[in-house]
């Protein structure tokens, strides 16, 4: 998690292991205080490790002089041709930091989303290619970026808030944010996909996005599906996603509200 505070400066704390770890650490009720006195943007990030080791230097987001990134995706191109990391989101945001982000965004082989903070620009951004999904959901108060709108709009309507409009980012198309809350867009050069072909990361169920449901596994949702001895689980991507979907779908119907349905929570 990192937390943007009204004068610019941000507070990053992060931890290599599952996110109730982290919100049990001392370092995090330090940062909650102080998001909740002076924070105007708070990005959260939580993903299964895939390229170095588990740790808490390899977690998102990564930081380097006035860049700090999260990314839902990955390379398929060697990362260290941008930075000499351990993984490969960290290179993207020495990358960023070292080249700028439009540069850098027309060369990569990636599936990616990216959130990333600039110091500089004292902004934040948001840019997709069509491998990785990304929705802004806008209401009175606030606007939440997520993989998915679903997840935001659970959670509001939990909370009994209203959702204004949800826009479901397009490939190549970057939003940009200010710390007073106003937001423009505009379009950036992106990298041309590879064709999709049989093995390609690019076919599945939802082609372009999250690839053959068969090959996945997650280890992050322990509470969904049985465990094994290390916290994780053995259960395929598949269930454990549609499981949390059944949950959010239970919370929506359990509410007296028209406009929150069973049908409004898709995957």
């Amino acid at each position: 998690v990192y937390t943007v505070m009204r004068d610019g400066n941000a507070t990053i704390t992060k931890v290599g292991s599952h996110p109730m770890h982290l919100f049990s650490t001392a370092s995090w009720g330090k940062h909650k205080a102080k998001a909740t006195n002076q924070g105007r943007i708070m990005i959260g990030h939580n993903r299964k490790a895939t390229l170095g080791k588990v740790n808490s230097a390899n977690a998102h987001p990564f930081n380097h002089n006035h860049i700090i990134l999260s990314h839902n995706g990955t390379l398929r191109e060697d990362h260290k041709k941008y930075a000499n990391t351990e993984v490969d989101s960290h290179a993207v945001a020495i990358a960023f930091a070292e080249k700028g982000a439009e540069e850098v965004l027309k060369t990569l082989v990636a599936a990616f989303a990216f959130i990333w903070w600039d110091a500089k620009k004292n902004k934040l951004f948001a840019v997709r290619n069509d491998e990785r999904p990304l929705s802004l959901v806008i209401t009175e108060e606030l606007n939440i970026l997520c993989s998915e709108a679903w997840m935001a709009e659970v959670l509001l309507a939990l909370a009994i808030k209203k959702v204004e409009k949800v826009i479901d980012l397009k490939p190549g198309q970057l939003f940009e944010f200010s710390l007073d809350g106003t937001f423009k867009e505009s379009a950036v050069e992106l990298r041309k996909p590879p064709p999709v072909t049989q093995g390609n990361w690019s076919r599945g169920r939802y082609p372009g996005q999250y690839g053959n449901w068969d090959d996945m596994e997650d280890d992050s949702l322990p509470k969904i599906v049985g465990s094994t001895p290390n916290g994780g689980t053995t259960t395929p991507f598949k269930d454990a996603a549609e499981a949390l979907v059944q949950q959010a779908q239970r919370s929506v119907t359990s509410l007296p509200n028209e406009h929150y349905k069973k049908d409004d929570v898709v995957l």
